[in-house]
């Protein structure tokens, strides 16, 4: 069984070999590919993570710490870190464990699994190797549900950016890389930039280029409640600043028609940065409870804090494409390749949308962007099977 509840989020590491699984019934699975390769997934370890519905999952950079780091984000307000290690890596007994199945263990005693236990959890393996995940850190200053975290590696240095309903997005750092036991909290403010501007749903961290990964310039975006996605960089130490936001409630459609409104209940439920790959612009996709999918065209000169010194206030940037097929189907995930040039939606029903963009008309200094694949919803496939029967 995938899991025993909804579903929130998966994540392919690195390699593209292993996921993770995060679900409602606040347990975290790990699957490998079978021998079948990529038609067989087998599951290889499942723990309880958390007190209360897990909504992320994701894994941190192994150039950064190895390949086997995970985070996770819950509606009990924490983040905790994982760290996979061996069976014959120095975990003390007595410690609480959680089998492949979520059930509650203990290596040299018996104990059950609460709140007071999870700080020390191990989770067990069904692998040949033995590997269990242990609990590295849990970051618990979020005051409501922690909605949406994602890791950015720049040099000796490895971030941690979380975003909460509280309308707070947090910023931590690995004091030391070889040892993951210390996240500081280096950096804390309202998303919106002023307090009481909603909730914050998701985050994602700017893709720089190799040449760039030792550069200074960290940039985000972050989603929230209403229409707006925020923009925020820093080029020193921790000195953030909002730079732009981008409004999904206007913009023109591939088809033409005017794609705006005021809805009531629109929120961007989740955001991804395309990697930036020099052509002097960086791609921002938002994809929103209303169905749109928004596609940003921002150059790389407003990310820079000299244009913010001259315009001393953040920029305003309309989507250069709204895409609508999903409508009304709320768009929960987003997703760009590694080269930027092919974006991927899901939605609500399991429907998925592949994305290409293609030069705009002469003058035009925006791309077009057209649905070159995609799945419709497995019940309306099943639906589908049925009537033709």
């Amino acid at each position: 069984m995938l899991h025993e509840d909804t579903v929130h989020d998966i994540a392919y590491d690195y390699y593209g070999v292993r996921v993770a699984t995060c679900s409602s019934d606040r347990k975290i699975k790990l699957w490998e590919q079978g021998p079948g390769g990529a038609n067989s997934w087998e599951c290889v370890a499942a723990w309880v993570a958390h007190e209360g519905p897990i909504l992320r999952v994701c894994w941190a950079p192994p150039h950064a710490c190895g390949p086997g780091v995970l985070a996770s984000c819950s509606t009990d307000r924490k983040v905790v870190l994982w760290e996979e290690r061996s069976s014959s890596s120095s975990v003390s007994g007595g410690q609480p464990t959680v089998n492949a199945n979520g059930e509650s263990g203990v290596l040299g005693g018996s104990t059950t699994m609460g709140s007071a236990a999870l700080s020390n959890a191990v989770a067990t393996s069904n692998s040949s190797t033995g590997n269990g995940w242990l609990v590295l850190a849990q970051l618990v200053d979020a005051r409501d549900d922690v909605t949406g975290i994602a890791f950015r590696h720049a040099s000796s240095r490895l971030l941690l950016a979380a975003a909460s309903a509280d309308g707070m997005f947090r910023v931590y750092e690995a004091i030391d890389l070889a040892n993951l036991h210390q996240w500081p909290l280096v950096f804390e403010t309202f998303g919106a930039g002023v307090p009481r501007a909603g909730a914050l749903r998701c985050v994602a961290w700017y893709a720089p280029t190799v040449a760039e990964q030792d550069g200074a310039l960290h940039a985000l975006v972050i989603g929230a409640e209403g229409h707006h996605a925020f923009v925020w960089v820093t080029e020193r130490e921790n000195n953030w600043c909002l730079a732009m936001v981008l409004d999904t409630s206007s913009g023109i459609s591939n088809g033409g028609d005017e794609n705006g409104g005021d809805s009531n209940d629109e929120a961007v439920l989740d955001v991804a940065w395309a990697p930036f790959l020099g052509f002097g612009k960086h791609l921002v996709a938002a994809g929103t409870r209303s169905g749109k999918v928004c596609v940003f065209e921002v150059g790389t000169e407003l990310l820079s804090r000299a244009a913010l010194a001259r315009t001393e206030k953040e920029i305003y940037v309309k989507p250069a494409a709204v895409l609508i097929e999903h409508v009304p189907n709320s768009v929960q995930r987003v997703s760009w390749n590694i080269t930027g040039a092919l974006l991927s939606s899901s939605d609500c029903t399991g429907g998925l949308k592949l994305w290409q963009s293609v030069p705009g008309n002469s003058g035009s200094t925006t791309s077009e962007w057209h649905c070159v694949g995609g799945t419709s919803s497995p019940a309306l496939q099943e639906s589908r099977s049925s009537s033709q029967q």
